[in-house]
């Protein structure tokens, strides 16, 4: 990956914990239309020191980042999905596109581990453009399976694997599998892969709402996500 995959931490306490200049942030790292950001953005959270405050900072970031998006496109952001303590398997140890539409967004929630958490990303669409395909084309030629798959990503690679044992992070991920240049504006993703096979997450899916349209996830299942069902 390139030269801003070193500028992509963010420790929360720097903004006493504000959500709305967290946003800030994790917006100009992840939702991108060119390959200058690097696509992600990794928040390390002071001021988390549990499960429920994790989820809650979750949905105050979705929220945050919506008005944002609101602010500079006109559209609003909407859930796609709410999961709680999901555990990857054996496929969310490879590099994969979460299924999701075209242009989406990934709020993961990394709660403290036993072992040494291990976070593969990987910028797909900058390595498809380089090779003249789109993305859809890209994961349609290259399967994950073969290692012709790691080998072309090798050098759109990075590994978070330094990660604080103790520490609470959000992580933010450019989901989109959108093609540069069809149409101003699009969104260009990344792929990602949780490597410790037994770490639980919960997870966030957000995507530009069109004019008029509901979100996915309604209030009820956003309360039964804070609580952890």
């Amino acid at each position: 990956m390139h030269s801003a995959q070193f500028r992509y931490l963010i420790d929360d306490g720097q903004y006493a914990n504000q959500y709305n200049l967290v946003a800030e942030a994790v917006y100009r790292l992840c939702v991108r239309s060119c390959f200058a950001p690097p696509g992600f953005a990794l928040v390390r959270q002071m001021g988390i020191a549990s499960a429920r405050e994790q989820r809650q900072s979750i949905v105050d970031l979705k929220e945050n980042l919506s008005l944002i998006h609101q602010s500079r496109s006109g559209q609003s952001l909407g859930w796609v999905s709410l999961a709680c303590d999901r555990v990857g398997g054996e496929e969310g140890r490879k590099l994969h596109r979460e299924n999701a539409p075209s242009q989406s967004l990934l709020l993961l929630g990394l709660a403290p581990s036993r072992q040494p958490q291990r976070v593969l990303l990987a910028d797909y669409a900058a390595c498809a453009s380089e090779l003249g395909l789109s993305p859809v084309q890209f994961l349609e030629e290259f399967t994950p399976v073969f290692k012709k798959f790691m080998n072309i990503l090798a050098p759109y690679t990075m590994a978070l694997n330094d990660l604080e044992q103790d520490r609470y992070y959000l992580l933010a991920i450019n989901n989109s599998d959108s093609s540069l240049g069809k149409k101003d504006g699009l969104w260009q993703g990344l792929l990602h892969a949780i490597k410790e096979p037994t770490q639980s997450y919960d997870l966030g899916c957000v995507e530009p709402l069109a004019c008029g349209a509901d979100e996915a996830v309604k209030g009820e299942e956003i309360e039964a996500f804070l609580a952890g069902h």
